[in-house]
């Protein structure tokens, strides 16, 4: 009997999928990587809007609070004479940084609040004043009485007569006869 054994080789078979295997991992990982490539790109664009965003609002706060300041050291203080800011504390301010400029105008905010309320309160007392020296003031058509020194002494009245009630005037009881 001769030596036939039947050929069953698989092995193109298998080469080919490992081919096809292979290639599918590798467009997943090109796809992974442009997506990938893609969400940079997005996020570095929306970093950098984000970024001039944020750089627009603190430039935008920081001149607010410059035109706060101005308007500080124009503002009389506490004693009513000097102002809240200083010409030498607005030339400093100018140069800080926002957190620094927000961290010294909360004071002379709070100073300015307060100075309002002080005005506020002054000009409540003067017209409680006012209102108090026209209460006591004597109408035109009026003569003042001035307290003397020796009040003159009180004469005895004669006493009153008891009330004598007209017998013809009928009355009702004022609760019901039963």
């Amino acid at each position: 009997m001769p030596y036939n054994p039947s050929v069953n080789d698989r092995s193109g078979e298998i080469l080919a999928g490992y081919q096809t295997r292979s290639a599918e991992i590798k467009a997943a990982g090109n796809e992974a990587l442009a997506k990938g490539i893609t969400d940079g790109v997005t996020n570095l664009a929306g970093g950098i809007t984000g970024a001039l965003s944020k750089a627009a609002e603190n430039k935008m706060t920081s001149e607010y609070l410059d035109q706060m300041a101005n308007q500080f050291s124009q503002t009389p203080g506490m004693d009513g004479k000097t102002p809240l800011m200083s010409q030498d504390e607005l030339d400093k301010f100018s140069k800080m940084s926002l957190g620094a400029k927000q961290g010294m105008i909360v004071p002379k905010q709070a100073m300015f609040d307060q100075s309002l309320k002080n005005q506020y309160l002054a000009a409540q007392i003067q017209g409680f004043g006012q209102r108090q020296s026209m209460q006591n003031q004597v109408p035109v058509n009026q003569v003042p009485i001035s307290p003397s020194a020796n009040p003159a002494p009180a004469t005895n009245l004669a006493p009153a007569s008891p009330y004598n009630f007209n017998p013809q005037i009928k009355t009702s009881p004022a609760t019901p006869a039963r």
